[in-house]
């Protein structure tokens, strides 16, 4: 397992038209942070299990790069959406949105491998979980899906992760 590993297993299911529109309607909806959402299912396709205080410590480490750094550039490539004057420069940030996304996926496998019980080779689901199981329950420690108010979008969305691979 490494983060080049995820890189290229997030950007296949990100490739899936019907998974991605869905990520980036949760992203816009409930603020969801797709790489993040795509990080703990595929670790749940390694059988690792996530608790939320897992996710609150990764996320301590990357909510500063988030807020700093993706998000400005995805307002500002947003905002110059509609200027055909600003094209090309809108290319270049959707090229520099890319790698700060790729930051935080090597952001996110950090936080990962850092965490105090060793869960790269801790909490593995037990034997036989079915995978979807283990997607709702890594997406279950996400903040954003705690709570259960949004079970229908997350259980769209594991199934569209699912039907991707």
């Amino acid at each position: 397992m490494t983060a080049e590993v995820f890189w290229r297993w997030a950007l296949a299911r990100y490739a899936h038209e019907p998974a991605r529109q869905h990520l980036l309607a949760l992203q816009a909806d409930l603020d969801l942070v797709i790489i993040e959402a795509l990080f703990v299912c595929w670790l749940a396709t390694e059988e690792r299990r996530l608790r939320e205080d897992d996710v609150d410590a990764m996320q301590t480490l990357i909510t500063p790069w988030i807020a700093e750094v993706v998000i400005p550039l995805r307002t500002v490539r947003q905002r110059w959406k509609t200027d055909l004057a600003k094209v090309q420069q809108r290319d270049l940030l959707l090229t520099l949105e890319l790698e700060a996304e790729r930051c935080l996926a090597e952001l996110l496998w950090s936080a990962y491998t850092a965490l105090p019980d060793n869960p790269t080779t801790a909490r593995q689901n037990p034997a036989g979980d079915a995978e979807v199981e283990r997607f709702n329950d890594n997406l279950l420690a996400l903040t954003v899906f705690r709570q259960g108010e949004y079970a229908p979008q997350r259980q769209q969305l594991v199934a569209l992760l699912l039907e991707s691979t």
